[in-house]
C-alpha cells in the first residue's frame, strides 16, 4: 500500500491544503533505485506475452494460451511471480536443479502443500520442469525451463535492489 511504502522510505507524500485536498506522491531516491527492477520486468513481460502469441523465443505449454495476460507487461510479469514462495523457488532453482525436500529446507516458513501448489503453478507457467523418476520411493526433480532462466535478469535486479536497501536502512 502506499502507506506502507511511505513507511519503507519509498515514497514521499505531500498534501495540499486546498478544497478538495490534493495529494501528490514521488519516489524518494530508494524508490527510484528500484527501476532497473521495473524496467526488467517490463522487458520480461514483454517477452512472455509476445510468446504466447507465438512470436517465440522460448518453448511455452498450450495451457497457459487459454489465459488471457494483463495488457502491462510488468502486471504480466507480476502475474507469474508475485507469490513470495514462487520469488524464493526461482531463487533456488537458479543455481541448479532441486528435490522438493532440498527446496523446502531451503525456502523454510512455507508448507509442503503452498509449496506443492506453488511448483505445480509454476510448471503450467512454463517456468518450471518436474522430472518424476521411477523408484522406490519416489524422486522428483526440479529446475528452471528456459523461460523461468530469462526472469534472471529481474532476480538480480531485486538482489541488487535488496542490499542496497539493507544497508540504508543499517544506516538509519
Amino acid at each position: 500500500s502506499l502507506r506502507s511504502m511511505e513507511a519503507d522510505g519509498i515514497i514521499t507524500r505531500t498534501v495540499y491544503p486546498e478544497v478538495p485536498p490534493r495529494v501528490e506522491y514521488a519516489l524518494t531516491e530508494l524508490g527510484e533505485s528500484m527501476r532497473p527492477i521495473i524496467k526488467s520486468m517490463e522487458t520480461w513481460g514483454l517477452a512472455y506475452k509476445a510468446q504466447k502469441y507465438r512470436i517465440r523465443r522460448f518453448p511455452m505449454p498450450d495451457i497457459q494460451n487459454t489465459k488471457k495476460l494483463p495488457a502491462c507487461p510488468v502486471e504480466t510479469t507480476l502475474t507469474l511471480i508475485s507469490d513470495k514462495w514462487k520469488v524464493l523457488i526461482l531463487r533456488d532453482l537458479l543455481t541448479g536443479t532441486k528435490r522438493f525436500g532440498e527446496l523446502k529446507k531451503s525456502i523454510g516458513q512455507v508448507s509442503q502443500k503452498v509449496l506443492t501448489a506453488q511448483l505445480r503453478q509454476m510448471e503450467e507457467s512454463g517456468l518450471v520442469n518436474r522430472k518424476v523418476y521411477a523408484e522406490v520411493p519416489p524422486k522428483v526433480e526440479y529446475s528452471l525451463t528456459d523461460l523461468g532462466h530469462s526472469l534472471k535478469p529481474i532476480m538480480d535486479a531485486m538482489w541488487t535492489w535488496g542490499e542496497h536497501y539493507q544497508h540504508s536502512q543499517e544506516q538509519n
